[in-house]
């Protein structure tokens, strides 16, 4: 997790860090001073400061330091010392044995005499830090540890008592609060920020790019139209190459803007996936009359999802059927089981198959198995199927043979 400063009030944090820091006794007399910083500070690094800052006058410790779990490493992020000033590089002397105990453990330790703690007497940096009391707690949310708390007083031994454990406990349950709220804050802005590029690739796809599409196309149509039969038969060749190119350029933008507004989505509520299948039927109606096809559905749960981004997943579920179809009429069958909390729901045709080594390969963005001249299309549509499903806590699955149809099996989340 990285901590990065954000809209900082400065004249509220100077106010803070001037403040004078009361001895508590009792850990419950921290948290409405602790509460009282975290409303008037929304800044993590300004409250780690802060808090390290509380923590160092409440124990009497010399130095204090907060480190991070950054990427399974611990790294420093705040050091400070009794005059709260910023402790530099060159001052970051811990000794990194206790602190890898502590974090394995999960439990705080306090070391009355360093260099007498078994497991510890010889540790280089003891010795060579001169390192007496120390003290040291697990920063934890989630059953995970974050960081750690480490506190020390090299002019005398035994500074740190019990009571001081537990007071430092209670600081670090607050630290570790601030850092779950600083991470889901960033990670809202990022989704904010994400929403906003969607958006604008959104209008990108729907206008900037359609437009100069369709004037091609209808100047294309104009010119076939009304000069057609003017032109040789390589004159006609080139015509209708424009238009089929102009008619798959459009398609590919339609499945990109798809694939764009798949990424923002809508808040999940209630879904009849029975009523999501019959519209993705009605939406197929004239593919399904003109291939003659026959669609068998058995009984389709309720699940919390996103409404048209599941009928959208059977209506490219149902579209790949039917393109894919061999000599007889397409016959597409769902089937729908439960078990360990999922729904395992399978569309199942009658189709040309493919070989089950492409299974996995399918999913990918512009995947073909056949040439544009054997089957339209974009090669989107099961990589949209696949982000539909894993935005739904799913995962999506393919089996087939040559020759021997298609079955595609999806899960979905079983509403509790």
């Amino acid at each position: 997790m990285t901590v990065s400063p954000g809209g900082r009030a400065e004249g509220t944090v100077s106010a803070l860090e001037s403040e004078p820091i009361p001895r508590f006794t009792d850990p419950l007399e921290v948290l409405p001073f602790v509460n009282r910083l975290l409303t008037q500070v929304e800044d993590p690094t300004s409250l780690l400061t802060i808090l390290l800052d509380s923590s160092i006058s409440m124990t009497g410790a010399e130095r204090g330091f907060i480190l991070l779990d950054q990427h399974g490493k611990m790294q420093m992020t705040v050091g400070r010392n009794v005059r709260r000033e910023d402790l530099q590089e060159q001052e970051f002397q811990v000794t990194w044995t206790l602190i890898g105990q502590v974090q394995q453990t999960g439990e705080g330790r306090i070391l009355v005499d360093a260099s007498r703690t078994p497991g510890l007497e010889a540790s280089a940096s003891v010795r060579r830090f001169s390192l007496q009391s120390v003290l040291c707690v697990p920063i934890q949310a989630g059953g995970r540890c974050l960081g750690v708390i480490y506190l020390d007083n090299r002019s005398r031994k035994g500074a740190f008592m019990l009571p001081d454990l537990e007071l430092i406990k209670t600081l670090a349950d607050q630290t570790a609060v601030t850092l779950v709220q600083a991470r889901l804050r960033a990670e809202s802005e990022r989704y904010r920020k994400r929403s906003l590029d969607l958006e604008n690739l959104s209008v990108i796809l729907s206008h900037d790019l359609q437009e100069p599409l369709r004037a091609v196309e209808s100047y294309a149509s104009l010119m076939d139209e009304r000069c057609g039969a003017m032109l040789d038969e390589r004159g006609r060749k080139y015509l209708r190459r424009i238009l089929a190119g102009g008619a798959r350029m459009r398609h590919l933008l339609q499945d990109l803007l798809d694939l764009a507004r798949l990424e923002a989505g809508n808040e999940f509520q209630a879904v009849s996936l029975e009523k999501a299948f019959a519209e993705a039927v009605l939406h197929m109606e004239s593919a399904i009359r003109k291939t003659g096809a026959s669609i068998e559905c058995s009984g389709l749960p309720e699940v919390r999802g996103d409404a048209t981004q599941l009928r959208h997943l059977f209506c490219n579920l149902l579209g790949n059927a039917l393109k894919f179809r061999g000599e007889t009429p397409p016959l597409i069958r769902t089937e729908v089981r439960q078990q360990e909390g999922l729904w395992h729901i399978t569309v199942e045709d009658n189709g040309i198959g493919f070989d089950p080594v492409w299974a996995e390969e399918i999913f990918q963005p512009f995947r073909r198995l056949h040439t544009r001249e054997e089957y339209a299309g974009t090669g989107i549509g099961l990589a949209l199927c696949q982000r539909i499903v894993a935005r739904h806590g799913g995962t999506i699955q393919a089996e087939a043979a040559p020759g021997r149809g298609a079955r595609f099996t999806f899960t979905l989340p079983a509403r509790t």
